[in-house]
């Protein structure tokens, strides 16, 4: 292992069991193996490996202080364990590599996840056999916060944040919430103190921002949707989000500016054509008119 015989990337699976003596270099263990991995019964076992759902009772087989989760991390209510016993847990866990589904549980926030900084999953989310994995958050009703300060990102999953009547988000988990893949749903406020305006910049595969049930934007702070290479505003989108704020569109594909330049261009040119034949067709009148006399 000294050897770096870990650190081949042909390698497709990993299995380290059962040596109470042994320390593996952890740093490339989680930097090669996020999945078809099983490390465990080492001296250290470079995180901690679910194969179960998370209860009052299943929580006794996990390490403590666990610096990364391999598995799925199912908290389904109501035997679940205690938020201290899940902070010893999982409270020093900086990834996890699998889902996180947090349903009917009576918890107040999940600040046993405080310190992630990503969620991964190794599969293609493409083509009729395509399984989504989800991050799903639902029906815990004295849930207030995430309390996910460090989230960043949360590749290839499938967001599902829904019936959690009390909840808020801060704008950063917010954002990193809205990195994933595919949002299937988001339900939940702003907490105070953290609102903003809208901002829309710099999504490579964004085509439309198109949201049913959208009203209007009121806000002092900045606005704007900027640097979409698919986007395409339609006249519609233009007129529904420029109703009651100004908000700067800038290097999409097709931005409102030049929509609505389009718009009055073919505008002016009716009304030219339009006011000639008016013209054209007063001028024929008064000839006629001459002629009669």
């Amino acid at each position: 292992m000294a050897g770096g015989a870990l650190l081949s990337v042909a390698v497709t699976q990993v299995r380290i069991e059962n040596n109470p003596l042994l320390d593996p270099n952890c740093t490339h263990v989680l930097a090669k193996y996020g999945e078809y991995r099983r490390i465990r019964g080492n001296r250290f076992n470079c995180g901690c490996e679910l194969d179960f759902p998370i209860t009052n009772i299943t929580i006794n087989d996990v390490a403590d202080t666990s610096t990364a989760i391999f598995g799925a991390l199912y908290i389904f209510g109501p035997n679940v364990p205690s938020a201290e016993s899940l902070m010893r847990k999982f409270g020093n866990a900086t990834a996890v590599y699998g889902e996180i589904a947090v349903v009917h549980t009576e918890y107040g926030n999940l600040k046993f996840l405080e310190n992630v900084e990503k969620v991964e999953f190794y599969y293609v989310p493409q083509g009729p056999n395509a399984l989504r994995r989800f991050i799903r958050i639902e029906g815990n009703a004295k849930l207030q916060r995430l309390s996910w300060p460090k989230l960043k990102e949360s590749v290839s999953a499938t967001i599902q944040v829904a019936a959690n009547p009390k909840l808020c988000v801060t704008i950063p988990e917010l954002s990193a919430l809205l990195r994933a893949w595919n949002v299937h749903k988001v339900e939940a406020k702003v907490c105070d103190g953290h609102e903003s305006a809208l901002v829309v910049e710099s999504n490579e595969r964004l085509k439309t921002v198109y949201m049913r049930d959208f009203l209007r934007i009121t806000s002092e702070r900045p606005t704007r949707i900027e640097n979409n290479p698919r986007l395409q505003m339609s006249l519609d989108d233009c007129n529904l989000y420029q109703a009651s704020a100004r908000i700067d569109f800038r290097n999409n594909k097709m931005d409102c500016f030049a929509l609505r330049m389009s718009s009055v261009s073919v505008g002016d040119n009716y009304n030219w054509i339009l006011s000639f034949s008016i013209f054209f067709a007063a001028q024929f009148l008064c000839f006629t008119e001459v002629q009669k006399q």
